[in-house]
């Protein structure tokens, strides 16, 4: 089994130079650490704690989408050009092949983003480490929740547009849910609050770091890798059946 997982993931890193994900992730992050490079131009005088915030907050966006965008293509190239048959054949079930994408994709994703995020907050805005440690870590969670409802909307569908659509309402239903709990009476408020993603990475933008908040992204990353996996298999018995 583990054969077979490092296998997809070197297939995986040999193919990505190749492909058009790259230049469409580094297309977006240009332009995304650009805009943050002007808002702290523009922000000159903050304090530390006041520019930190930002970062983080920014940064918390940034790991949601890029996550996201880094992930769906993979698998809709995989299904347009019938590589899906081809590594089913070769004895990869769908436990090792979904698994292996979506931890090479959560580990680029904190990886270059982590670098990005010490850049800017330990270089630039003196921002203390141990701050920047807690949120280097959430960004490792953080990374692979995306990722993994990435994933999940990229086997739904072969279209990428549609992916996107689905993995961004998603991430936004997690978020604006939580943020509409004050609608709701008790104890549905107290339920829906839960699901506010932001609450539960901000914490560690003052160098905390929860057990409460790592559960939730790894409980709701688990739930999709989870899902993603079940319709992969009915996928493959659907195929099955129509030969």
């Amino acid at each position: 089994m583990l054969e077979r997982f490092l296998a997809i993931i070197k297939k995986e890193l040999q193919t990505l130079p190749a492909s058009t994900i790259p230049q469409f992730t580094i297309g977006i992050l240009s332009f995304s650490i650009g805009l943050i490079s002007i808002l702290l131009m523009l922000s000159r005088g903050l304090t530390y704690e006041n520019a930190s915030a930002i970062l983080i907050h920014y940064f918390y966006i940034l790991t949601l989408f890029s996550g996201m965008f880094l992930s769906i293509p993979s698998i809709i190239y995989e299904k347009r050009y019938k590589m899906l048959d081809f590594l089913f054949i070769h004895s990869i079930n769908e436990f090792e092949f979904i698994s292996a994408k979506i931890v090479i994709y959560t580990f680029i994703n904190w990886f270059v983003l982590s670098l990005l995020f010490i850049i800017y907050t330990l270089l630039i805005v003196k921002t203390p480490f141990y701050i920047v440690l807690t949120c280097i870590i959430g960004f490792l969670f953080l990374s692979y929740y995306s990722t993994s409802i990435g994933i999940f909307a990229s086997t739904i569908t072969n279209s990428i547009t549609t992916s996107f659509f689905l993995a961004g309402f998603i991430l936004l239903l997690i978020d604006i849910g939580g943020f509409l709990s004050g609608l709701f009476p008790s104890p549905a408020k107290e339920i829906f609050s839960y699901f506010h993603a932001i609450n539960q990475f901000m914490p560690l933008s003052k160098g905390i770091l929860t057990i409460k908040g790592i559960f939730f992204f790894l409980s709701i990353g688990l739930f999709f890798h989870y899902l993603s996996i079940i319709i992969l298999q009915l996928q493959r018995f659907k195929g099955i059946k129509d030969l």
